[in-house]
Order: structure tokens, then sequence, then C-alpha cells
């Protein structure tokens, strides 16, 4: 019987949907028939490592001061595994955002990074920030891109872009200050009532009343609810936009670009980073500028924009499963030559 080496994923909340929803990519046959893996849901703040029966022990929770001895008695009571972590909570617009000392923040990543063998940045943009504040030596970095299931959205039919009709912008995700959907419906509002355009809200949250009163019941902007199947909130879009204060990468925008619709991106190094040619990147926050910038959409290739973004996520799955695979191979491998030379 062929030994599959073990991986165990630790993850400190499952209701934390991108991350179990990316960890299902281990479930495909070319990484279910390489490796043995299992989720673990463990409590972090304070608290001391168990050991596991594992080869390759990786991490999916957020550093912190409060899981610093979690981490490093992991490293110390699982001596012969290696120990990856996935960094899907910081990037540099969070750093921005959300921390009033920077320096205590990035002693804290470097503390935190020191004790794993290797980094996985989910974009590009998040590894050179790493690099560039000095939380790890970029050889400890490697950057895979975050997974989901895009095949329901491979399979909508593509909006008929050069009809002449009004188009409907839609965006959904949680209704809070920092998905930016206040800027973008204020941009929304500088477009003239004859522009033949339509904004589609989907989504709940702390913000949902302060955003329907800033709407202030213009008939053009719609609010959709929850959304529970992303793939049925795109069939009545045209167009999606993202326009979030940051996004450590931004898997929504792939899931649009999937469902070939052209997509609208803030400014946020993650999300250009991955737009290509499937979309624009607006300001959202220069509301003016923006809502010139929707307003003039139908100048835009978007036919062209829905093809390249469709075409860009085919055979994404294959992709990102050899990823995973490569590299995890790569991590055993070490370890081999390692007890070789020892």
């Amino acid at each position: 019987m062929t030994y599959l080496p073990k991986i165990v994923h630790l993850i400190s909340d499952l209701s934390v949907g991108g991350v179990t929803n990316n960890l299902k990519l281990f479930d495909e046959d070319i990484l279910q028939s390489k490796f043995a893996s299992t989720i673990v849901p463990i409590t972090t703040q304070w608290t001391i490592a168990p050991q596991y029966d594992a080869d390759i022990i990786i991490t999916h929770f957020s550093p912190s001061w409060a899981n610093l001895p979690f981490l490093f008695s992991l490293r110390k009571r699982n001596i012969g595994a290696k120990i990856i972590h996935v960094e899907h909570s910081y990037s540099p617009e969070w750093e921005k955002y959300s921390v009033p000392e920077p320096h205590r923040f990035r002693a804290m990543l470097k503390f935190s990074y020191a004790l794993f063998d290797r980094v996985v940045c989910v974009s590009k943009t998040q590894s050179k920030w790493i690099e560039t504040i000095k939380a790890a030596h970029p050889s400890k970095l490697q950057v895979i891109n975050p997974w989901s299931n895009i095949e329901p959205l491979l399979s909508i039919a593509a909006p008929k872009l050069e009809d002449d009709r009004p188009l409907v912008i839609g965006s959904f995700g949680r209704l809070v200050k920092e998905k930016g959907f206040e800027d973008l419906i204020h941009s929304f509002l500088k477009i003239a009532d004859g522009d033949d355009m339509t904004l589609l809200i989907g989504g709940y949250g702390p913000a949902e009343a302060h955003l329907k009163k800033i709407a202030a019941d213009d008939p053009r902007i719609k609010f959709y609810g929850m959304v529970h199947n992303p793939a049925e909130f795109m069939m009545h879009c045209d167009i999606f936009a993202v326009p979030s204060y940051f996004e450590t990468f931004g898997l929504v925008a792939t899931e649009a670009k999937a469902a070939a619709r052209p997509v609208l991106v803030s400014p946020v190094g993650a999300l250009v980073e991955q737009i290509g040619n499937s979309g624009l990147v607006i300001d959202f926050t220069k509301h003016s500028q923006a809502g010139r910038s929707l307003a003039s959409l139908k100048s835009w290739p978007l036919q062209m924009m829905s093809d390249e973004g469709r075409q860009s996520c085919i055979s994404m799955t294959a992709r990102k499963a050899a990823q995973w695979e490569q590299f995890l191979n790569a991590q055993i491998m070490d370890d081999f030559i390692a007890s070789k030379a020892a």
C-alpha cells in the first residue's frame, strides 16, 4: 500500500466561509490521491498546541500576539513536521486601514513567521509587502492564489453587453464600511438619470440601513438581500463591482470573471493584480471621477472584457491543485534529502 503524506490543516473558525471553501480544493482527485488531508478546528489564544500525527501542518488562522504561545509550542511539539502558514488575513491596505501602531504589528508578524518553514501568500502584492516590511525572508515565501468552486459560475450565460439596453452593475458582500458600498452608491448617484444604468446591491450587515438612506429612494438603486447563490445573483448583473478598501485577495472578483461579467475594482493591490484585461480599476472614493467612469462604461470593450475574464478562469481548479501538489511535494522532498544528509 502506497504511503500518503499526512497533512493537518489547523483552522480556528469553521464559519469563515472563504477559508473553509478554499480547503475543499484538497478534496480534488489530484490532491486526494497524493496526500491524506485532515481539517482540525482549534483554539489558539493563550493555549498550548498538541502533537499531531502529520508530515505537514498548515495553519489557516491569523497570527496575533495572543496566539504566539500556540505557534511556539506547535513548533516545539511537532519537530518532525514541516509547518506552513497560509496568510489569509493581512495585506498592506488592511494594515493601513486597521493598525494604529505598525511597528508593533510588524514585530508580531516577524516573530510569528519565524516559527514557520514556509509562508504561503495569496497574492504577489501580499508577498512583496511581507518582503518589504521584512517580516519574512523572500526565500520563505510562496505565492498561491486562493481557490473557490467556480464551476457553477462558468456555466451561466454571458451577458449580451452590446445590446442597446440599460446596464446592470451588481455588487455583493457583507454590508460594512470597509467593503466600500457607500462610495459605490455615492459614485453611482453622480450618473445622470438618463444614462440607462441600474445598481443592484446584495448582502446584509450593519450598514444596510445607512446605505439605503444614502440611496434616498433612487429607483435605479435596488437592494437584493442576502446572497445565497453567487451564480444566481450574477445572472441579474451585466457588470460586477468590487469597491473594497482592502482585500487580501478578493475571490469575488475571480467569481465575477468566471461568470463572464466585466469587473470594476478599487485600486487595491490584489484586486488590481488579478483584473488583467477583464475589467477596469476605479477609485470609488473619488465620487465625481468614479461617476464619470461608470457613465462611460458603454464606450469600453465590455464584450472583450467578458470573454477575457471567463477564459482566464477555465481550468482554474486543475491549475491551483497542481500548484499545491508541486509545492507540497517539494516540502516532502526537502525532508527526505535532509534525512539522507543526516
